[in-house]
């Protein structure tokens, strides 16, 4: 993850490695640390989730389900990960979409997001 903070529709958006950089110092097993020592272990989830994201981007629609990128991963590949006892966690999710729009800014708010207690800002 490379960058500084951006500002999007008049809010600044944090780093996601600042937020990382943080929780691994101070609350070692919180979510966010749990989804990036699985997304570590299990790079190609990731991978995937960008090939269908763009896959949707590419047929036109404007914005779309982080669910439903998932479920697809899930469903319609025969992937095997590590990690967690669960293929992927739901957990994950919001964090996924969070990194395809940090690693590609002119895509912000494709997916619709939420606050989360992890949001620090640094």
């Amino acid at each position: 993850m490379r960058g500084s903070n951006r500002t999007v529709n008049g809010e600044t958006v944090y780093r996601l490695e600042n937020t990382i950089n943080y929780y691994q110092m101070f609350e070692p097993d919180s979510s966010i640390i749990a989804w990036w020592n699985f997304h570590q272990e299990n790079p190609e989830i990731y991978d995937l989730f960008k090939r269908f994201t763009f896959e949707a981007i590419n047929s036109g629609k404007e914005k779309y389900s982080a669910w439903g990128i998932i479920h697809r991963i899930r469903w319609h590949t025969d992937m095997e990960t590590t990690g967690s006892e669960y293929k992927i966690s739901n957990n994950n999710i919001a964090y996924y979409s969070r990194l395809f729009m940090e690693d590609y800014p002119q895509y912000e708010g494709f997916f619709q997001t939420k606050k989360m207690e992890t949001d620090i800002p640094f």
